[in-house]
């Protein structure tokens, strides 16, 4: 009767976590990100939906075939400004419960399970620049990065071009350990493996 009992109760927990994994994502803020433009006397670009993406990169085992699992949004806002050869970067917001794979059950475990994102407080990652260093075409920015309620410092590196009619493009990326922020991937059967290690990445150019 015990073992009939722990098997049913076994059972209720995988239906639950299926509804969940199955369910919807949280809605999105309707407000839209405003950038924040501080007073510097450069040129600014504002990094909007239209010129900005920011990607995930992880990889899984998923019903015993490797793959490797890739997010985005373009929900992104902030400002970079040119000022006497160097680049000034504002804080960057994105909004976590716009982060789309190529399937939706997914999206909406990253959301609810794993970022949380139902929370007010989840909705949104930032990195807040603390130190950007360019040399000739090449950048590393390091600054503190938010994710559900965690912050920790990482560095992006990458590289920009600046054209001759001030079109700006630039690609930086990092890797951070996911365990490092406090989130946790739930123990779905068919999941066999997650790395721990997630590579994140912004562009930003003319069109996203």
């Amino acid at each position: 009767m015990k073992k009939i009992f722990i098997s049913i109760i076994i059972i209720v927990i995988l239906v639950v976590l299926a509804i969940v994994y199955m369910g919807s994502t949280p809605k999105a803020s309707e407000l839209p990100i405003t950038p924040v433009e501080d007073n510097s006397t450069g040129t600014q670009i504002l990094l909007t939906p239209e010129n900005t993406r920011v990607m995930f990169e992880i990889d899984e085992v998923l019903r015993g075939e490797p793959k490797r699992v890739v997010g985005s949004t373009n929900q992104v806002a902030g400002v970079v400004t040119l000022e006497n050869n160097q680049l000034l970067i504002s804080q960057i917001k994105v909004n976590a419960r716009t982060l789309t794979t190529d399937t939706s059950s997914r999206d909406t475990a990253i959301n609810r399970l794993i970022l949380k994102t139902d929370a007010s407080e989840n909705e949104f990652i930032t990195f807040t620049p603390t130190n950007v260093v360019v040399s000739n075409l090449d950048l590393s920015i390091t600054g503190d990065l938010y994710v559900s309620g965690v912050t920790k410092q990482v560095t992006f590196t990458g590289s920009y071009t600046l054209s001759s009619s001030n079109e700006f493009k630039a690609t930086a990326s990092t890797v951070v350990n996911y365990k490092d922020f406090n989130l946790l991937v739930p123990d779905f059967p068919f999941l066999a493996d997650v790395s721990e290690q997630v590579t994140l990445t912004i562009q930003v150019g003319s069109s996203q």
